[in-house]
This record gives structure tokens, C-alpha cells and sequence, in this order.
């Protein structure tokens, strides 16, 4: 769950997210996998809305999220949205070669009504993923 901290009353917004190790995949699957998920939200959205919200509580009550008590009770009150436009379907690769990234930056996007992004990270050191301090 993603939350802006200035929402008044406190509103959640759900962010799935899809994992890749590596380049070996093809960027039509890529895509055609984000559709199925949207797809699937689509129809399922007030289940998963329903158990991620559950699952959230459960991790206030267990203390596993650790907050200042204002933020901990604002929580608490947070209930989340449903609709797919504020929905994110987000692509995390991990130690993908950047020219890969670079080719999915540029495919079509996926059919999808919320927002689809990708994002990349790992421990693999390209050269594209370098720079010295104080340059950015």
C-alpha cells in the first residue's frame, strides 16, 4: 500500500508489484503478463482490496510497522481506495542488463487503467548504473 501523507480523511492506494531476476525474458510477455494482472484486479479489486487492507491492520496491531504514535493512529483510520485508476502495477527488475530497461521504457504500454511502471535495481554493476559521488 502506497499512502500520501497529506490526505485527510487518510487514504490507501494499492501498488502490485512483479519481480524479475535477470534479462531472460521476452518484453511481449512482459507486457501481456502487466494486462492479466490489471485484468485480473479488474475483477477481483474488492477481495485483494479487502484482504490487503486486513493484512495491513494486522501488521499495525502486531507492531510491525513503527511509526511515531500520530502516524501509527493515522493509519489506524486509513482505508483503501479500490478504483484502478489510482492503482499502480509496477515491474521491479533486478539485476536486468539497462539496455533491456531501456527497450520495455520505450514498448507500448501495457492495457491498463491505472499506472504501469517499471523500476530496476540489484547488485549486478553495470557501467550505466554508475556514477561518482556529488555528479546527480
Amino acid at each position: 500500500m502506497r499512502y500520501p501523507s497529506d490526505r485527510r480523511p487518510p487514504k490507501g492506494y494499492l501498488s502490485i508489484i512483479e519481480v524479475k531476476y535477470g534479462s531472460k525474458f521476452a518484453n511481449e510477455d512482459i507486457v501481456k503478463q502487466v494486462e492479466r494482472y490489471g485484468q485480473y484486479y479488474g475483477i477481483h479489486k474488492q477481495g485483494i482490496c479487502f484482504d490487503m487492507e486486513k493484512v495491513f491492520k494486522q501488521k499495525l496491531e502486531l507492531g510491525l510497522i513503527t511509526r511515531t504514535r500520530e502516524r501509527l493512529d493515522w493509519f489506524e483510520d486509513m482505508n483503501l481506495v479500490e478504483d484502478t485508476e489510482s492503482t499502480e502495477i509496477i515491474l521491479y527488475l533486478i539485476d536486468c542488463n539497462p539496455s533491456k530497461i531501456k527497450e520495455l521504457e520505450k514498448a507500448v504500454p501495457p492495457k491498463f487503467e491505472g499506472k504501469s511502471l517499471i523500476a530496476s535495481g540489484g547488485l549486478s554493476l553495470w557501467k550505466a548504473n554508475l556514477a561518482p559521488f556529488g555528479t546527480k
